[in-house]
């Protein structure tokens, strides 16, 4: 999630808003620790495919080969899209990942964990354009293949 900054005044409102409270203070809980715990330990038995395995590894292996990027994906850019496309999976109803998945999730896990080099930085290349390209050229297993 890429946030903007707050305008001036804005910011001065959120100062004096939080001056004696802050809204954390204020949240309920809506669902127990008991339960998150419950909900983090099914997220990790959403079946995935060696097929979309070797997706995520791709993708992975292919930011640390580009030359728009001084620092690709390390392995903990694996796990993390790995972990997310098996959350998404759940959230949508689904026992497995989907190649779709890691590919919509791709730019959002990844863009903070790569770094662009000096030149291609002056050429106006981000994070997620470099991810967005890649995506294009990375071979996406078929679908079908997901769910053996």
């Amino acid at each position: 999630v890429s946030l903007k900054y707050m305008s001036k005044r804005e910011e001065i409102r959120m100062i004096e808003q939080q001056q004696f409270v802050h809204p954390l203070g204020a949240l309920n809980a809506v669902v127990s620790a008991a339960e998150l715990l419950a909900l983090q330990g099914a997220v990790k038995h959403v079946f995935v495919s060696e097929a979309v395995k070797q997706y995520v590894v791709d993708i992975i292996f292919a930011t640390r080969e580009n030359d728009s990027l001084y620092l690709g994906s390390s392995p903990r850019g694996s796990l993390g899209l790995f972990r997310t496309g098996q959350a998404w999976a759940a959230v949508h109803g689904r026992d497995y990942v989907l190649p779709d998945d890691i590919k919509a999730l791709a730019e959002v896990v990844l863009a903070h964990r790569v770094l662009v080099n000096p030149s291609a930085r002056l050429k106006q290349v981000t994070p997620k354009r470099v991810i967005a390209d890649l995506l294009q050229h990375v071979p996406q297993p078929d679908a079908d293949l997901s769910r053996k």
